[in-house]
């Protein structure tokens, strides 16, 4: 369970204003600066062990007061409805003075200042320290705190449903399965944004359809498969079930090999099983079954149902990609497969029990021969790319044209891939918009029948980053349809600025912000409630980001090992302008 401590600390981090970049202010982010002072300057009385006297305090409240003043004139209430940070400056302004009148023993005006924090959120007020904070803790045992409490008791059961987060077993009870399943539709009812893009998917009736499945399940696992399946009716890349750690060497267990599908086949595209080799396993064999069926059989009856993905493109990387061969790390497969000169062969495939070679590394910089730059940005879970190129930057700057690869990139902070566009352009980067459903139950109280997913805006500013100095030769970005999520993002943000070309073949066409789910039995589950889009209001999510060239992998070039989507980009970049 999220604590409410954790919860304010997380409202605290939303009026942090990030160090290392400065974007332009928005006018509510101009409110929150121009009052923020009012209280900071007096932290070291309010949060630390700086003594003061009362008169002290007291002007301290006023300086407080003043700025709870200005910012419930209408204009900044109105602004702070569509800026978290600048709604929430004024509860933590709320906190500072109950604190102070604590200390200044005016517990009826304490109480009436927690009183108006509490019609903001129901969150218990934050402590310095595991006990509580010292000057609300004593007023908050007095008896006539007693509906606060009440109010901070309540508040973090409408975070995580604790409840349904029981342990692994064989086999769940009915009410756990049952439980499990209409927490994933209840929360997708009320805040998934993409039902747009399945206008034909009736989720309560797919939801009473599922329950008897459910019930039916003989384990848990054949329970979380009924969840997958149920899941992935919402075509979205970033709503989807995981079964529990105990249950993953069932469903994900893979043999020592790699496979896409390229050109109409499935093409073995990396051996890092050693024994495979041996059996005379190639990159560029192309399989043909699958445990006996013929592959697109196989993928067709076990492993598209199963796929939560946006796009086509996605759904065929996930299907014969991703989870072609994934299964039970106890049963190894068996491939039938036709080598380059026509010849059939087969090899069992184990799914376990194989020293596996190692992969590339996700982060590279090359200065090749012919003058190009090439970063490859293969993952954005961390700074790793942004500093490879901060510390590349010098061979950067004398390159005929710069490189970013985003191939195979499946996303992290969009942060991390804004950082590397901020040495592409003098200013502030342009972004993808979001935004969120903020239909309620009072609204369809009020309308009825003609209540509708609401959408509100969430603020968007620009990101900038101050760069000493700036690339301003030819750039092309690459993408394929395994570039996801944040590094989509910066693909789509790169589009923004017109700096160069994208080159490859669309991206996988999901981005967003998923809700996280405990689900019975140890697993979990997403639902994607954020909205992105470009800020005209078309779409990426659900097509993909674009190429300007598009080029693709061909079963020759796998054979050949060549990598055609490189070589055109350069090729490109380093042509004669006309």
């Amino acid at each position: 369970m999220l604590t409410s401590r954790w919860l304010f600390l997380q409202l605290i981090a939303l009026c942090v204003v990030a160090p290392t970049w400065a974007a332009p202010l928005s006018p509510a982010r101009q409110v929150h600066e121009e009052v923020s002072p009012l209280r900071e300057r007096h932290s070291a009385v309010i949060w630390g062990d700086k003594t003061a006297t009362v008169e002290q305090l007291h002007a301290i409240l006023a300086d407080l007061d003043k700025g709870l003043t200005q910012l419930a004139t209408p204009l900044h209430r109105g602004l702070a409805e569509g800026d978290p940070s600048l709604r929430f400056r004024r509860y933590h302004f709320l906190n500072d003075k109950a604190k102070l009148q604590a200390r200044l023993g005016d517990r009826a005006g304490a109480l009436a200042t927690l009183g108006d924090m509490s019609r903001m959120a129901w969150l218990a007020p934050s402590g310095s320290g595991p006990e509580g904070d010292p000057d609300l803790k004593p007023l908050l045992e007095h008896p006539a705190a007693v509906g606060l409490r009440a109010r901070y008791a309540v508040g973090p059961r409408f975070g995580p449903v604790s409840a349904l987060k029981t342990a692994y077993r064989g086999q769940l009870s009915a009410a756990e399965r049952l439980a499990g399943l209409s927490r994933i539709w209840s929360a997708a009812r009320q805040g998934f944004v993409w039902f747009d893009l399945v206008p034909d998917l009736d989720w309560d009736k797919a939801y009473l359809e599922t329950i008897p499945r459910v019930l039916a399940a003989r384990d848990t696992k054949a329970y979380y498969r009924e969840l997958i399946r149920f899941t992935a009716l919402l075509k979205d890349g970033h709503s989807s079930v995981s079964p529990p750690k105990s249950l993953e060497d069932h469903f994900y267990a893979w043999p020592g090999l790699t496979v896409a599908r390229i050109e109409g086949q499935v093409l073995v595209t990396k051996v890092r099983d050693a024994a495979l080799a041996r059996q005379g396993l190639r990159a560029g064999d192309v399989v043909l079954s699958i445990d006996g069926l013929a592959v697109d059989a196989y993928a067709a009856r076990y492993v598209t149902p199963l796929q939560s993905s946006s796009t086509p493109q996605d759904l065929e990387l996930r299907s014969y990609s991703y989870m072609l061969l994934a299964g039970d790390a106890k049963r190894a497969v068996r491939l039938g497969l036709r080598r380059v000169d026509g010849r059939r062969y087969a090899v069992l495939a184990r799914r376990s029990g194989y020293t596996q070679a190692p992969a590339n590394a996700s982060v590279a910089f090359e200065l090749r021969a012919d003058g190009v730059a090439v970063l490859r940005a293969g993952q954005f879970g961390n700074d790793d790319a942004a500093k490879l190129l901060e510390a590349n930057i010098d061979a950067v700057l004398q390159a005929k044209a710069f490189v970013i690869d985003l191939r195979d990139n499946d996303g992290g902070s969009s942060d991390y891939g804004w950082m590397l566009l901020s040495w592409l352009q003098r200013g502030p980067i342009p972004t993808p918009v979001s935004q969120v459903r903020e239909d309620s139950a009072y609204q369809q109280a009020r309308l009825g029948p003609s209540a509708a997913p609401l959408w509100r805006d969430l603020p968007q500013e620009p990101f900038e980053m101050a760069r000493p100095k700036h690339f301003d030769g030819p750039v092309a970005v690459l993408i394929n349809a395994a570039t996801f999520s944040a590094a989509e993002d910066m693909a789509a943000a790169f589009k923004l600025m017109k700096r160069g070309l994208i080159v490859g073949v669309p991206s996988g066409g999901s981005t967003g912000q998923p809700l996280s789910i405990a689900l019975p039995g140890g697993g979990s589950a997403r639902i994607c409630v954020k909205r992105d889009s470009y800020p005209d209001g078309s779409d990426f999510v659900g097509v993909g980001v674009q190429p300007d060239l598009v080029v693709a992998q061909t079963v020759a070039s796998v054979r050949a090992g060549a990598d055609p989507v490189l070589q055109r980009a350069a090729q490109a970049l380093l042509a004669p302008k006309p």
